[in-house]
């Protein structure tokens, strides 16, 4: 009998996110209506310094499956979403960001690819994006420098806008091994645990409100860059 989701959890990570908790919160709830499944919504706030918190809360007493958590302080977005898969119900978890640059409107699009060829991972590729040219050129050469290294064929490994089997996602967090930008590096570790992985285009839009706490992309793709060659020799390790 094939297998159909029936309870998703989203995970989404939340730094200084005030202005667009309302917006995303209305936006997944109409993407999710039409569709007959069960799900919550699952903000982590990750060390905010301005009303993200008590926006969550009021969002939360407005919808009971609107669930938020709380940082102490910034941990980063893979801690976020290890807080936020700890705390999820659903067989499936899907990650995407507050700052509407992944459109909820694409979420049926993920379910429709998991539903129909049950993998272990749907990953919303940028097949548009409407971004600055640098953002774009950076974002293309890193996929294809991780493509190269790692054998793999795929159009965009750094999209965050992904749907998961919640084992093979908490398979993948527990190979974080000290990685400072791991988010970067899901793809790879997934490959490395044999997951089935397909992707679907989508579109990526400019941030909807409030501040990137990436102010230098560049210099952020570079960092990310400067961990390839520690993966590779992680990664490249036989597969347990």
């Amino acid at each position: 009998m094939e297998e159909k989701i029936f309870f998703i959890s989203i995970i989404i990570p939340c730094l200084n996110e005030e202005a667009n908790i309302p917006v995303i919160t209305s936006e997944i709830i109409a993407s999710l209506k039409p569709l007959n499944i069960e799900w919550e919504v699952i903000f982590i706030d990750d060390g905010s310094s301005d009303n993200t918190w008590q926006t969550i809360q009021e969002a939360s007493k407005i919808n009971s499956k609107i669930i938020g958590f709380k940082h102490p302080a910034n941990l980063g977005i893979v801690e976020a979403w290890k807080s936020g898969l700890e705390n999820s119900k659903g067989d499936y978890v899907l990650t995407t960001d507050a700052d509407l640059q992944y459109s909820p409107k694409d979420i049926p699009l993920l379910i429709e690819e998991m539903n129909k060829h049950q993998c272990d991972i749907v990953q919303g590729w940028r097949a548009k994006q409407y971004q600055s040219i640098l953002r774009i050129i950076l974002s293309k050469v890193f996929s294809v420098i991780l493509n190269i290294c790692f054998n793999l064929k795929l159009h965009d490994i750094k999209s965050g806008f992904v749907l998961y089997r919640k084992d093979i996602f908490k398979k993948i967090l527990d190979k974080r091994e000290g990685f400072k930008n791991f988010q970067h590096l899901i793809m790879i570790a997934a490959s490395h645990l044999g997951a089935v992985i397909h992707q679907v285009p989508i579109s990526f839009y400019q941030r909807h409100a409030g501040t990137s706490y990436i102010s230098s992309p560049l210099y952020f793709s570079i960092k990310s860059i400067l961990e390839v060659p520690k993966a590779m020799i992680y990664f490249r390790r036989k597969r347990k």
